[in-house]
This record gives C-alpha cells, structure tokens and sequence, in this order.
C-alpha cells in the first residue's frame, strides 16, 4: 500500500489542487455575479453552464481520451480550465461568462476521467479500498481548503480569479512530470437511461432530484449570501461547514445503508435534509452558531445522496454492469444539476431571499416522498443479496466507481462460477 502511494502521490497532490481551484471558483463567480448586478436570474443560467460543460464532457471525453491519449486530453483541458477563469475576471458579462462556465465543466469532466483512469491502473485488489478512501478525503478535504480561500481578497479585484488560475494551471505539473504507465483505455458504453430505470426507478429519479438540490445550494449559495449582506470570507466558512458535513456523515450513513433497508436510509436522509436546510432558512445568519450547526447538518444529509442511489442501483447489477450504469447515473445526476440553478433563481424571485432555502427543502420532501412510495410498489431486497455502499466523489467519472474492490472481486467470482 506504502509503496503504491508513492507511485501516486503526485495525482493525489494535483487532484487536490484541481479541487481547491474548483471550490475557490464555484463560490467566486456566485458572489462577483451579485456585485457586477447581473439579476438573479441570468446569474441561475451562467452558473448552470458549468453542468452543461461538465454533462457534454462525460460524453465526450472518453472518445478524445482514446483517440489522443491521456496525457494531451489532460494537459488541453487543464490549460482551457486555467484560461477560462481569467476571462471572467476580464470580461464581466453573462453571455460570455456561461459559454466560459460550459467550456470549465467540460474541461474538469475530462480532467477527472484523466485523473481516475490513472488512479485505477495505479491501485490493484489489495489497496483498491483504501486508494478509493484516499481519493475521496484529498477530494472534500482541498474543496473545503478552496472554498475557505474566498475570504483572503476582494471579488471584485483581480486577485482571486488569478490565483486560481495559478491553482490549476500547478495542479496539472504534479500529474504530467508522473512516472506512472500510461494505462490502457476502453470507451464505456453507458446504459441506456431507459434500462437503467427499469432496473432501478428509484435510483435514477433520486438522483436527478439531489442532482438539482446539490447544484442550487453549490452553484447558487453564494448568490444568496451576497444578496442577503454576509460577507464573503462568512461565505467561504458557510461553504466549507456544508462540505465538512458530508466528510463527518458520509461513512456512517453508508455503513447504515448496509445494514438496513437501503431505501429506508434514502427516505430518511431525504427527510432529514429536507429538516435542515429549512431549519437552516428559518433561523438564517442572525443565530450564527445554530445556522453553522444546521448548515453542517445539512451537508451531511444531502452529499451522501448520491453514494446511496449508486449503491442502491448496484444491488440490481452484476459487476460487469456496475461501470456502464455509472455513467448513466452520473448523466441523470447531470440532467438535475443543470436545473438546479435556474431553479434558485426562480425561487429567490418568487418567494424572495427567505424563500431559497425553504424550496430546497421541499425538493428533498418530495425525494422522501418518492422513496416511500417506492417501498410500497416492490419488495426489499434480502440482507445477504445487498451489495456493500459504494462511497462515490459527486463530480466524478464512471471509473470512480470501478475503483470498489468490491467489483472486482464479485467480478473474479462470477467468472469462476
């Protein structure tokens, strides 16, 4: 294991400072949107560039990937995700700014499915688990780290778009100079979205719906600070709390999916969030400590979403299907993420600033709700046929979730039937 993490640490430390890059612009852009005055609802459009980007480039990288090799795909799309940020900075307007955001989401899917094709030809059965476990902390550890780093400068100022330029334009150093085999790569073909909800109706629908929950509360969150007077350094702390949430409950929520029903954990989480976050509304800023609390909470709920409908998708499976259903989740989860914004902003102009986070809790009701009368319309699956929860990043690639050992091994078992 020691020694396979040496091999890697380089893509451990370049996929650490993608991801604070990431965090520090997913917050900036919210708040310098607010400050240039661009309206609540074209800022809802811009921000859902990024998912369009990020939807197109699930599709598309993997074709690029094998036509040119991983190394160039990699170093395009880092040095697109490094320049396109510094338009925004130089460019305050919103038509530019969403065709920026789509060219930065489809630049960070293609870096991601660079970054795990490497970790998977890196890691074999004996440390695959623990490789996924590393992954995943590097992952919300520098998220939080980035989304801390609003704080340090002006919006409005050049400086914070540059330095994350600078974040990402060194994080793809790390990752080139490594001497790791360039590993072999295969076009996934996904499963039919169609299919993949006759299999599992639940998993496809749940996931859309967190998928628009998640991208109101990352792509939109900072819009409602800025627009309800908190600050932005409070705002980085604010985001970072939510992220630092799904760290803390990921693992046991995954280990109750596992031991219970993995619909009643879906229901429950569902409702559970759906709690805090209108808690969190009602209370707002002006009881800072309870709002952390209940911000904290809410990450906690809301992120592991899409681990469990992964989970709960793969207990229908065979090994061999697991990969290929992957991405067709992660497609459905795309489709949600890009309404999630738009959404926000509706929201926020219907029902004003006291409204957006109150609708986001009604989004989670209403999973809640599907989930129970899902129960009702097929039987559970037995203890000993559920498969292990499957800890997934969110943004990530079908090849994430190749990276359980657990697919491996069932793989190995079905072959040797």
């Amino acid at each position: 294991m020691l020694r396979a993490i040496i091999t890697i640490w380089p893509l451990f430390l370049g996929i650490a400072l993608i991801q604070s890059g990431n965090g520090l612009q997913a917050s900036l852009l919210g708040v310098r949107a607010s400050l240039e005055d661009f309206g609540t609802f074209t800022t809802g459009i811009v921000i859902s560039g990024y998912y369009w980007g990020f939807l197109i480039g699930s599709q598309l990288g993997p074709r690029l990937v094998q036509q040119v090799g991983h190394v160039r795909v990699f170093g395009a799309f880092s040095a697109i995700a490094s320049s396109t940020i510094l338009m925004h900075s130089l460019f305050p307007d919103p038509i530019l700014w969403f065709f920026m955001r789509v060219l930065t989401g489809l630049s960070f899917s293609g870096i991601y499915l660079v970054a795990e094709s490497w970790l998977n030809n890196a890691s074999d059965n004996k440390n695959r688990g623990q490789i996924l476990s590393i992954y995943m902390i590097v992952q919300m550890g520098s998220l939080i780290v980035g989304q801390l780093l609003l704080g340090i400068s002006n919006p409005m100022k050049f400086d914070l778009f540059l330095l994350t330029s600078i974040i990402i334009s060194v994080a793809a150093a790390p990752i080139l100079i490594t001497a790791a085999k360039v590993p072999d790569f295969e076009v996934l073909e996904s499963m039919p979205l169609k299919k993949m909800y006759s299999v599992s109706p639940l998993a496809v629908v749940a996931i859309i719906i967190y998928g628009i929950a998640n991208a109101m509360f990352f792509g939109m969150f900072s819009v409602w600070t800025t627009q309800s007077g908190i600050d932005n350094q409070l705002t980085g702390i604010l985001f970072g709390c939510w992220t630092f949430g799904a760290v803390i409950f990921q693992w046991p929520i995954g280990k109750l999916s596992d031991i219970f029903d993995r619909r009643l954990i879906i229901t429950v989480t569902a409702f559970f969030s759906c709690s805090f976050v209108i808690l969190a509304g009602i209370i707002s800023p002006s009881n800072l400590f309870w709002f952390i609390v209940f911000i904290i909470l809410y990450g906690g709920t809301c992120n592991p979403m899409y681990s469990l409908c992964v989970s709960y998708a793969n207990d229908f499976l065979t090994p061999k299907q697991m990969t290929s259903a992957a991405g067709t989740l992660i497609f459905a989860c795309g489709l949600g993420m890009i309404a999630g914004p738009p959404i926000a902003s509706v929201s926020i102009k219907i029902f004003g600033l006291n409204g957006f986070l109150p609708v986001m809790g009604v989004i989670h009701f209403s999973l809640g709700i599907y989930a129970l009368w899902r129960m009702t319309r097929r039987a559970a699956i037995p203890q000993e046929g559920q498969g292990p929860f499957i800890s997934v990043p969110i943004k990530s690639t079908p090849i994430s979730v190749s990276l359980n050992p657990e697919i491996e091994i069932n793989e190995e078992n079905e072959n040797n039937k």
